[in-house]
């Protein structure tokens, strides 16, 4: 049973940082056929945990409860249509106009981000159990803490993030949107554009042969250069460092911004608590 939890954590853990992933570098229909036998792996491990659940009894008020009727109504009625919605296999294989536009209702699995959270909790006290001998129980406690904290801010960070990535995609056909200002896809030879090395014939230099790229295909080929900015800026905005060299450039960018600055706030004092409560 410790291993199925331990399984299952982490499936959670990657489907929230892949999930965003997918969605906001549009994945579907680029590369996501790379991703495809991996998430159905992941989806039929919880729909295994959905069936285990359904037989797995609870404490009401200290009280175990093993009625296989009470436990599935309280499962049916909590989380049981999230929870399927978010794992059904055949939702990345659907496609409408060659986007799985199903795919979204993976979302839903981000309600089990507390369930997350509780569960680990429990595994982090089993495993200082273990290692009371060897470390002092202070400094695990201070341990785990700050890697709970820690994991939470660098998850909700990234969901952050890739949203600040999706609104470059969503911005640039009305608005210049922040991909263009930071010189994403805008080459030595034009916007949206893969071009070869120029080559020297009989003496002369052949101007270079370009080939036209959608947006979200040269999007693509930077994501990784995409991605670390986006983060960088949200990390900083959110920690209200905010260094000002990148900013928005739409309206939607900016009320973006407004939400991450005022959000900001909660994360401070989310540090700060946690800083606080650490045992010395």
């Amino acid at each position: 049973m410790l291993f199925w939890d331990l399984l299952l954590n982490l499936i959670y853990i990657i489907s929230f940082f892949l999930i965003p992933l997918v969605i906001a570098f549009r994945l579907e229909h680029l590369a996501f056929k790379k991703y495809r036998d991996f998430e159905l792996f992941m989806d039929f491990m919880i729909l295994i945990d959905i069936c285990f659940t359904f037989v797995t009894s609870y404490y009401d008020d200290g009280i175990q409860i093993k009625d296989f009727k009470r436990i599935a109504i309280r499962y049916l009625t909590s989380f049981f249509v999230p929870d399927f919605l978010s794992c059904f296999p055949s939702i990345i294989v659907l496609e409408s106009k060659g986007r799985p536009v199903a795919y979204y209702f993976k979302i839903f699995r981000f309600l089990q981000i507390t369930r997350l959270f509780n569960s680990l909790g429990f595994g982090i006290s089993k495993l200082k159990q273990f290692l009371m001998g060897v470390v002092n129980k202070i400094t695990l406690d201070n341990i785990f803490s700050t890697s709970k904290t820690l994991l939470f801010l660098v998850m909700v960070i990234h969901v952050l993030a890739c949203i600040w990535i999706g609104l470059g995609f969503n911005y640039h056909k009305i608005e210049k949107s922040w991909f263009e200002v930071e010189g994403f896809c805008v080459g030595q030879f034009g916007l949206n554009e893969r071009c070869e090395e120029p080559v020297e014939l009989d003496g002369i230099m052949q101007p270079p042969i370009c080939a036209p790229l959608t947006y979200e295909a040269c999007i693509f080929e930077n994501a990784s250069k995409v991605y670390f900015v986006s983060f960088y800026f949200v990390s900083t905005t959110t920690t209200t460092v905010g260094y000002g060299d990148i900013f928005g450039n739409n309206n939607g960018e900016k009320f973006y911004i407004m939400l991450l600055e005022f959000f900001g706030i909660s994360i401070f004092s989310i540090l700060l608590g946690n800083i606080k409560n650490l045992k010395t």
